[in-house]
């Protein structure tokens, strides 16, 4: 049974969508209407003002980078080989999780993950953690 639930949430609508050839068939007809980001009032603030693809609207820039990010870091060859990195960093994380647990201590998982994902993105990307044992911890999001 195929479901397709259409919401709003604030001024944008969502739309889920139950079954992955319905959802290929949604993505292909409606491209368009869906590859425009929002726009961030801030983005002028950042280092490169605002050249970032990822809230960059859907043209030949953001199209290029897409295909530059696919075809060399993000290729499945790439995210295979890393493999290693990311049962690493969930491994610590779980090492972590089984130490908290035996203080009898309470845990902030949300921020847990976002040291492990900070991690993994950081030792993929530049082959070092964000955060070394002992060390600042600038791998935790807040």
């Amino acid at each position: 049974m195929v479901h397709l639930f259409s919401f709003r949430m604030g001024v944008s609508t969502f739309y889920v969508v139950s079954d992955d050839e319905i959802a290929k068939d949604v993505l292909k007809t409606n491209e368009m209407n869906i590859v425009s980001r929002l726009q961030f009032n801030n983005t002028d603030c950042n280092i490169y003002e605002g050249s970032g693809f990822i809230t960059a609207p859907y043209n030949a820039y953001w199209r290029f980078m897409k295909k530059l990010c696919m075809t060399r870091p993000l290729n499945t060859s790439q995210i295979n080989q890393l493999v290693h990195v990311r049962e690493d960093e969930m491994k610590k994380l779980v090492e972590s999780m089984i130490n908290i647990s035996k203080q009898g201590e309470s845990c902030d998982l949300r921020q847990a993950i976002m040291t492990m994902t900070n991690n993994v993105i950081c030792r993929m990307s530049m082959s070092t953690r964000c955060l070394a044992d002992g060390a600042n911890n600038e791998a935790m999001g807040d």
